[in-house]
């Protein structure tokens, strides 16, 4: 899919649960490539990837989001917020999930954007250029959080991350 303006995946208001799904090659002249949410999101098991916007490539969020099982990669944003973009007041819970290989200029955020707090467990957060990541990570158990040594949610070594393929499963990951 492809917009002239804003939204080339989807605009979604109300809440939003993907089990499975693949939010993929959209793209938006403006802002939002992948999908915006305004109500509660829950992700299972999909992958949003290779989305380009101008902002907000991939996941833009308003509420509270869930991503298990999934895999975040390969969106570009011109500007800002290439992976996930998180409005103010919005939290997030990771389980299980791969944010990686997202881009957006050096000196903008490319991986990880938000104001609320962020909830991580066994999620990888990395593979993107300089200044990857901002916000408030919470609570990070047994996660590896960004390669870059400026973002603020690093929490130690970072793993390194393959190319989005298939690797086994139902779902491309990284």
């Amino acid at each position: 899919n492809s917009a002239s303006q804003d939204y080339g995946g989807f605009y979604a208001v109300g809440a939003v649960s993907m089990i499975s799904s693949t939010v993929a090659s959209n793209s938006a002249s403006q802002d939002y490539g992948g999908f915006y949410a305004v109500g509660a999101v829950t992700m299972t098991a999909s992958t949003v990837a290779s989305n380009s916007a101008r902002m907000g490539a991939g996941v833009v969020a308003q509420s509270s989001i869930v991503i298990s099982n999934s895999t975040i990669a390969n969106n570009v944003a011109a500007i800002a917020g290439g992976g996930i973009s998180l409005t103010a007041g919005s939290t997030a819970r990771f389980i299980h999930t791969s944010i990686v290989s997202n881009s957006a200029p050096s000196g903008a955020v490319s991986a990880f954007v938000s104001a609320g707090p962020h909830f991580f467990t066994n999620t990888i957060v990395g593979g993107a250029v300089a200044a990857q990541c901002a916000g408030t990570a919470t609570i990070q158990n047994f996660s590896s959080i960004s390669n870059d040594p400026n973002c603020v949610l690093r929490t130690g070594p970072s793993v390194g991350v393959a190319p989005l393929g298939n690797y086994g499963g139902g779902q491309p990951t990284a």
